[in-house]
């Protein structure tokens, strides 16, 4: 918030019988003292008061309700972005007096090495051989690889499951009876692990692995 808007706002005893915060007059051969007077011209270019408002004028033939030189009917607010565009064709444009150009120039001699630089900074790569596609295409084909992959190793298991239960329901009378188990109307097949399968210490273990696999242990039993 500026100072002058405070004081709009806050200080009541400073203002005139207008109802307004007297401010100082731009210093002559200024800044501020051209662009008011440029502003000024441009109000009277479309009948526009100093408030910013379409002010009226003579009737024009076949306008309406808009007079003068206006572009609205009185009391409408005459827009800057349709005054640029009307006069300037651009939202931005600014008045430049010679002490904003002596600026620009400082600015532009400073910076003229970054100015010059072409566009862009680096430098262009041509991709003639399609590299950019080919390994994009590569990593594409590989992550559908992987999921295909997995899909099939799950697949494959479970199908080889269904082909078992198909077997035992179509074969169930040549199978032979020992191989299975019934558990509560689900036949499970057995695994065999040997004949002997429960040793009572760790002593009675060795003895058998000593007779299902004596070649391990010829060189030992030497010692």
């Amino acid at each position: 918030m500026s100072d002058f808007q405070y004081e709009m706002e806050n200080r009541r005893d400073k203002r005139d019988k207008s109802g307004m915060v007297p401010k100082d007059k731009p210093v002559r051969g200024s800044y501020a003292e051209d662009r008011l007077n440029q502003l000024k011209k441009d109000r009277e270019q479309y009948s526009v008061n100093h408030l910013g408002y379409y002010s009226g004028g003579l009737p024009r033939k076949d306008s309406g309700a808009i007079r003068g030189k206006s572009v609205g009917n009185v009391g409408e607010f005459h827009s800057p972005q349709v005054h640029n565009y009307l006069n300037y064709n651009h939202q931005d444009t600014s008045f430049l007096n010679a002490e904003d150009a002596i600026k620009f120039k400082h600015w532009m001699g400073s910076d003229i090495v970054d100015f010059q630089r072409s566009r862009p900074y680096y430098p262009m790569h041509y991709d003639r051989n399609m590299d950019f596609k080919k390994d994009r295409s590569f990593w594409f084909l590989f992550i559908l690889g992987s999921f295909s992959m997995f899909y099939l190793s799950y697949k494959i298991m479970y199908e080889q499951d269904r082909w078992m239960m198909w077997t035992r329901r179509e074969h169930i009378h040549e199978l032979p009876a020992h191989h299975y188990i019934n558990r509560g109307g689900v036949l499970l097949e057995k695994e065999f692990v040997g004949f002997e399968k429960y040793h009572t210490n760790d002593k009675s273990l060795m003895e058998w692995y000593k007779a299902a696999y004596p070649e391990k242990f010829a060189g030992t039993e030497a010692k």
